[in-house]
């Protein structure tokens, strides 16, 4: 695949706050929406990984991505040495294989606090089987409840298909009201990218995600509203004079401003990416210019 140039920072004057790291391009999956589906990509390699993290000027979050990041058997190594560097490791996943509660226990112990957990059909089998291609509803509730009990903070990412699970916002809020830590949300819809390109049926607006949002947490839709962070999103406590103990942060996410080449979400640049040659690229600009691979 030829290589497109998109903005590029040596690792040493990276301003990103948060880096994406594509660790692997496999996966067990064939989501109907996956933004990054070729899986034709040799795995990162770790030795120039870290070399490249050693030389980053300030603590950064990085988000293990993939493909599924839980396929690389040394995940546990690359979290822990993520940790030994002075950075945050952040694990965005499927979930499958943290339906074993052993394994999620190891990731835990190198280092692992928080994950990002897809749940695009909840705890429904029908709507994972219409958009992940999977029956999987089973295997999620184990991962949900193993991060939980394990100690690892999960935020529940759902994605919003207009007609399919806009219901799920509710019931993902009320279940997320039982969580013994603060909960985490994220909403979204998905823009014309990746496998989702040719997809006929209209996303969900921002506007149509914050009534659904509004109705399911009795906020005002206003009130949603003046909590965003940026052109493209959202982030707002639905108890905001509770206790920290209490809260459930709800983020929520458009998705369709990534539909042009380059992002035009200043804000949306604060999140980069690691290039083929080890250098850093603002994140979405970097995966449209690439046609959603390197």
């Amino acid at each position: 695949m030829e290589v497109v140039s998109t903005t590029v920072y040596p690792p040493e004057e990276s301003p990103f706050k948060t880096i994406y790291v594509d660790v692997t391009h496999r996966c067990q999956m064939a989501c109907a929406n996956c933004y990054l589906p070729n899986r034709n990509i040799p795995d990162m390699d770790k030795s120039r990984l870290y070399e490249m993290l050693s030389r980053l000027p300030h603590k950064t979050d990085l988000r293990l991505i993939g493909g599924e990041p839980t396929l690389r058997n040394d995940l546990p190594e690359i979290i822990s040495e993520i940790k030994r560097l002075g950075h945050r490791p952040i694990l965005i996943t499927n979930g499958l294989r943290l339906a074993d509660k052993t394994y999620c226990e190891e990731l835990h112990t190198a280092g692992l606090r928080y994950c990002q957990l897809s749940m695009n059909g909840f705890l429904d089998d029908e709507i994972y089987l219409a958009i992940d291609k999977m029956a999987c509803a089973a295997k999620k509730e184990a991962a949900l409840r193993n991060c939980i009990s394990t100690g690892i903070t999960v935020s529940i990412s759902c994605i919003l298909v207009r007609g399919l699970n806009e219901h799920l916002v509710a019931e993902i809020f009320n279940a997320a009201r039982s969580f013994p830590k603060p909960a985490r949300i994220n909403f979204r819809n998905v823009g014309a990218i990746g496998r989702n390109s040719a997809n006929s049926i209209p996303p969900l607006s921002m506007q149509e995600i914050v009534q659904l949002v509004s109705k399911a947490t009795a906020t005002p839709p206003e009130k949603i509203l003046s909590s965003k962070t940026a052109d493209n999103q959202i982030r707002f406590l639905s108890q905001p004079n509770a206790r920290y103990s209490q809260q459930i942060i709800i983020k929520i996410t458009d998705w369709t401003i990534f539909e042009s080449p380059v992002l035009i979400d200043p804000k949306a640049r604060e999140r980069g990416r690691i290039t083929q040659d080890f250098m850093l690229a603002p994140h979405f600009e970097h995966v449209k210019a690439n046609e959603f691979g390197y």
